[in-house]
C-alpha cells in the first residue's frame, strides 16, 4: 500500500466543506501564495486582516481592515474564530511570547490545549511526517501530552 501524500490531503479536504480562513501578519509571499492556491482549489475562503495585505488587488479576496496595528488585527481575527465567523486563523508573523499569551486569552479552546502540528512530505521516502508541538508546550505533563497526541491524531485522520 502506498503512503499518503500531500495530494491525498488535498483530495480529502476537497471532499469537505469550504472553510473560511482569516489571515493576519506580514506579507509573507509563501503564505499568501498558499492561501491563493487553496482558494483556487475551493478549499478556503480567505479574509485578510491588517495593513500587510492592503495592496492585494490581483486576486479575489476579502479585506477586513487595513489597520496598521498588528495586535488589533490579530485580536479582530481571533474574535472572528471564537465567534464562529471564521473557521481557521493564520498569522504570518513570528510567534512571540506575547502572541502565545494573546492566543491563550482568546478562549478558542475548551477542553483541549493549544498545540502546533506540522506536516512534511518527504519526496525521497514518499511519505508524510507529522511533527507536533515543536513550539508551544515546552514541558507538558502526561495529561497534556495525551491531549497533544489527540490533536495530532485529529489532523492525521
Amino acid at each position: 500500500m502506498a503512503h499518503p501524500c500531500i495530494e491525498d490531503i488535498f483530495k480529502a479536504a476537497k471532499a469537505g466543506k469550504t472553510r473560511s480562513i482569516v489571515i493576519t501578519g506580514n506579507r509573507n509571499s509563501a503564505a499568501v501564495n498558499a492561501v491563493f492556491k487553496a482558494q483556487d482549489m475551493e478549499l478556503i475562503e480567505p479574509v485578510f486582516c491588517g495593513q500587510g495585505f492592503s495592496d492585494l488587488n490581483n486576486h479575489k479576496h476579502n479585506l477586513l481592515s487595513t489597520d496598521s496595528d498588528t495586535v488589533k488585527a490579530r485580536k479582530q481575527a481571533l474574535e472572528m474564530v471564537r465567534s464562529g465567523e471564521a473557521d481557521i486563523f493564520l498569522d504570518t508573523e513570528l510567534i512571540t511570547t506575547e502572541f502565545l499569551q494573546m492566543l491563550s486569552k482568546a478562549n478558542l479552546i475548551n477542553e483541549h490545549i493549544l498545540s502546533y502540528v506540522s506536516i512534511f512530505e518527504s519526496v525521497k521516502e514518499q511519505r508524510l511526517t507529522i511533527l507536533t508541538d515543536t513550539l508551544i508546550n515546552s514541558s507538558p505533563d502526561l495529561k497534556e501530552k495525551i491531549t497533544i497526541l489527540e490533536n495530532a491524531i485529529s489532523v492525521a485522520v
